[in-house]
């Protein structure tokens, strides 16, 4: 399950595969929730999350990689 965008979402889906090639859902369904976001927010021009932005604005540290 997964939704977009991060910050206000307006979607909102879940994977089911009834018989998946393989074992682990980042191996099957997250593949297909990745392809149907990305086609969603091309649809319906949803504008991407700036998360630096709103880190600075927090003044938070980020975290990972910069």
């Amino acid at each position: 399950m997964g939704f977009l965008p991060a910050d206000d979402p307006i979607v909102s889906a879940i994977v089911i595969l009834d018989r998946p090639a393989g074992y682990w859902g980042s191996q099957t369904a997250a593949p297909v929730f990745r392809q149907l976001m990305e086609r969603l927010v091309v649809v319906l021009e949803v504008p991407p999350d700036n998360i630096r932005l709103a880190l600075q604005a927090s003044g938070a540290q980020p975290f990972g990689r910069n």
